[in-house]
């Protein structure tokens, strides 16, 4: 099953090199501290604050291409482990589009979809889906607020099974090529989880 979503990863950078090709029909977003329609890759640490359990950590990584005018390709792949137990560790691999418009000059409501496979070392291998909805204010020139809530289902196995999530971030440019990242996760259960990460456009 992962073959499948290595395939549709491949697939989301022949899109990303067809973009490159096709520049006059994608939105580059070149003035703005927006996060949409920007090429870029990131990378992040989350912390995980989940009540009566060891802390959790996750790195990730993503990828991020415009594909049309307001429509954006994503790929990322994380893994995660639990504080104290070397030997319980996580994978995720996933890709997706957030479709976005402006409203004015400062505002941008989106919408995503994704879909996902997990996996760990307790063998209990997943996919999983997930849709998300919500907005994006760009404050300065350099710095925006990304808001949304996401739902997430399918990896019941893995124990991802019907979660909602609300999630802030706040992206600062401090080059027109690299940002800094800060964002906070709240979960439906009352767990939580904050990341810090960087963004670098090419």
């Amino acid at each position: 099953m992962k073959r499948v979503l290595i395939t549709a990863l491949a697939g989301v950078f022949a899109v990303a090199a067809y973009a490159q090709q096709s520049q006059a029909t994608v939105s580059t977003n070149n003035d703005s501290a927006s996060v949409f329609g920007k090429r870029y890759v990131g990378a992040d640490w989350t912390y995980y604050d989940i009540n009566d359990q060891s802390s959790s950590y996750q790195l990730g990584a993503t990828f991020n291409q415009p594909v049309h005018e307001n429509v954006d390709a994503y790929a990322s792949y994380s893994y995660g482990w639990v504080g104290g137990h070397t030997s319980h560790d996580s994978q995720q691999l996933s890709v997706g589009a957030n479709v976005y418009f402006d409203i004015g000059n400062n505002i941008r409501p989106f919408a995503g979809v994704g879909i996902g496979y997990a996996w760990g070392s307790e063998n209990n291998d997943d996919w999983f889906y997930t849709g998300r909805v919500g907005g994006e204010i760009t404050l300065l020139q350099n710095l925006s607020l990304l808001a949304y809530a996401a739902y997430t289902d399918g990896g019941k196995n893995y124990g991802i099974d019907d979660i909602w999530t609300a999630t802030a971030q706040a992206t600062y440019w401090l080059t027109e090529k690299l940002a800094l990242v800060g964002r906070a996760t709240y979960f439906e259960e009352g767990d939580w989880a904050y990341a810090i990460g960087a963004l670098f456009r090419f």
